[in-house]
C-alpha cells in the first residue's frame, strides 16, 4: 500500500514493504515534513526503488 497524506500542516508518505526470509509482518516505511503533497510525491519514487530487491 502507498499512500501520501496530510498530518497536520505538512504531508507525509507511507508504503509497505514485503516480508523478508520468510516472515509473516510487513514493514511499513514512513516519512513526514514535506510542504506540499506534489514534494512528498517526489520524494516517494526513489525511496520506494530503494526498498526493493
Amino acid at each position: 500500500m502507498i499512500s501520501v497524506s496530510k498530518r497536520g500542516n505538512v504531508f507525509q508518505y507511507q508504503f509497505d514493504i514485503a516480508p523478508q526470509n520468510g516472515k509473516r509482518k510487513r514493514k511499513r516505511v514512513t516519512k513526514s515534513g514535506f510542504k506540499t503533497k506534489k514534494e512528498a510525491q517526489q520524494h516517494l519514487e526513489p525511496d520506494i526503488y530503494s526498498f526493493q530487491f
